[in-house]
């Protein structure tokens, strides 16, 4: 399945690889390679992730409390990559 990233979720991703950039790029680029890691897995085997909406899966950082949550359609959506303490019914809207 071909996989795209919503706005939102890139904008997610793109906020949380700032805040680790700050503090030590050396963080940032092993936060990067998680979540590459991550989107390849979701791209190879999406049904291997736990559905908690129809439709809807999450996958799970290890060293990162990050949740990449997608949905699955004709391909596979990227909606949204948020920390483990953000409040995820926030995320309902997208």
């Amino acid at each position: 399945m071909k996989l795209t990233i919503k706005a939102a979720a890139f904008r997610d991703y793109v906020e949380a690889y700032g805040y680790y950039y700050e503090r030590s790029p050396a963080v940032a680029g092993r936060f990067e390679a998680e979540v590459e890691s991550i989107l390849d897995q979701i791209e190879r085997h999406p049904r291997l992730f736990p559905e908690i909406l129809p439709n809807v899966r999450v996958a799970v950082g290890r060293d990162f409390s990050y949740r990449v949550v997608f949905r699955m359609r004709v391909e596979l959506e990227i909606i949204a990559i948020y920390h483990a303490k953000r409040d995820p019914e926030r995320l309902t809207a997208r």
